[in-house]
């Protein structure tokens, strides 16, 4: 992938993190379902909800590329792909949990 096509599919998820990232907030408003995960850490349906979109377009803009992601990774399977995106679509779930404004969506 040359350095034009990373720059458009950048540019093309621009908009799915802003619509994520107001879900994010609504979701909260509304009231998080919360889940504990096999790891004892928090999940919400934020995180879920977020993930779905962020996936959604990614999967759209490179169905070729695999996606990895800590809310739906399968620990027991080894990632051997040099490429591949890995998204942590809520990265400070305990604080968005908390209200506080201390969190990111992510995908690289």
């Amino acid at each position: 992938m040359n350095k034009k096509e990373l720059k458009t599919i950048a540019e093309n998820l621009i908009d799915t993190f802003h619509l994520a990232g107001k879900e994010s907030i609504k979701l909260y408003n509304e009231g998080l379902k919360i889940e504990i995960k096999d790891d004892n850490s928090p999940v919400s349906n934020g995180d879920l909800h977020v993930n779905d979109l962020i996936t959604k377009k990614i999967l759209e803009l490179t169905p070729n590329i695999p996606i990895i992601s800590e809310e739906t990774v399968d620990i027991n399977i080894k990632n051997t792909s040099k490429i591949f995106w890995l998204i942590d679509p809520i990265d400070g779930t305990k604080e968005y949990i908390a209200g506080k404004d201390e969190y990111t969506l992510n995908a690289a």
